[in-house]
């Protein structure tokens, strides 16, 4: 499973939403519903790792928004 093909599902259903939570499956969010993108697998905690970092190996640029971002929202 990789960043780019969950966004482009999300875009071929013009979903406004793409979830990725740990013990979740892959979910999108199609005219105000939830609708998962598989029920293969739940989404493990490196499967997220993965994910992220496939996504910020494509856009470096995000990494400062993300880490604090991220570090916003452990500090709360």
């Amino acid at each position: 499973m990789h960043v780019n093909d969950l966004l482009k599902i999300a875009v071929d259903h013009n979903a406004s939403d793409l979830h990725l939570k740990v013990g979740s499956y892959p979910l999108i969010r199609v005219r105000g519903s939830l609708l998962p993108l598989t029920d293969d697998k739940r989404l493990e905690h490196d499967d997220l790792l993965a994910l992220l970092r496939e996504a910020l190996a494509a856009r470096p640029d995000l990494w400062h928004a993300w880490s604090a971002l991220a570090a916003q929202l452990l500090n709360m």
